[in-house]
């Protein structure tokens, strides 16, 4: 990928990021968890760890400008996990690609076609 554009979408994510930060504020005994993402030829992946999560304790809220990552973990210490990863322009957020393994959530979003009009 070009760089002007994965500074793009960098930019893109932090604004999305700080705009529903506030989701973060809204549960007070969440602990944010650190996603970070790669870009991809056909799309974004974002890797999101949940160390001692078992997957049926992990639900994903899927938005048109974010999808949320909550999950549980009862042990070593109970907590509750929170992952906010933006969807940048250009991402299709309706269709992610979303496995478990190995302790890390991965979510795959693919690049939106652009439909040439005449």
């Amino acid at each position: 990928m070009r760089p002007e554009l994965l500074a793009e979408i960098e930019r893109e994510i932090e604004r999305l990021h700080r705009r529903y930060g506030a989701l973060l504020r809204e549960s007070p005994e969440a602990r944010e968890v650190c996603a970070r993402w790669a870009a991809e030829v056909l799309g974004l992946r974002w890797f999101v760890p949940l160390a001692d999560v078992v997957e049926s304790d992990i639900d994903v809220e899927i938005t048109r400008e974010v999808l949320v990552v909550r999950a549980s973990r009862t042990w070593p210490d109970p907590a509750v996990l929170l992952g906010i990863l933006p969807v940048p322009r250009g991402f299709d957020s309706e269709h992610p690609v979303i496995r478990f393994r190995r302790e890390t959530l991965e979510v795959r979003l693919h690049r939106v076609r652009r439909v040439a009009t005449r």
